[in-house]
């Protein structure tokens, strides 16, 4: 058994790519239950850049979606550019350290290849970057 976070929700997709499906979950099952209602009873309005998996039909009520226009993410969202991207240069590193670890320090599996690396390893992974 893994432990979490309280409410932490962790899904992912095979290729590590967002999808629609992945996209839906999100709005569903984190989005619309932190509170469609914005300040004093307006609606929320949540910006989304112009990625194939943002369906524009998803979205909870109350909530009006506007798409960021290709190629305008860095101008745009700056999160992206100054949060986003060291997070994924971190990331990289990671698991760069991790493949380079010698396989007799790793768990393996009695095949003799790595273990699957399982949720709680990325959540310490998330642990170490954010809190830390």
């Amino acid at each position: 058994m893994q432990l979490f976070i309280a409410g932490m929700v962790i899904k992912a997709t095979k290729g590590g790519s967002m999808t629609e499906e992945l996209y839906s979950a999100w709005l569903k099952e984190v989005f619309a239950k932190r509170g469609a209602q914005g300040l004093f009873g307006t609606p929320t309005l949540l910006v989304v850049d112009s990625a194939t998996s943002h369906s524009k039909s998803a979205a909870p009520r109350n909530v009006i979606t506007e798409f960021i226009p290709k190629g305008c993410t860095p101008l745009l969202q700056p999160l992206d550019v100054s949060i986003n991207k060291p997070f994924k240069t971190y990331v990289k590193g990671y698991w760069r350290e991790f493949i380079d670890t010698p396989l007799e320090e790793q768990r393996l599996t009695p095949a003799g290849n790595r273990q699957r690396v399982g949720f709680g390893n990325h959540a310490h992974m998330m642990y170490l970057y954010f809190i830390l």
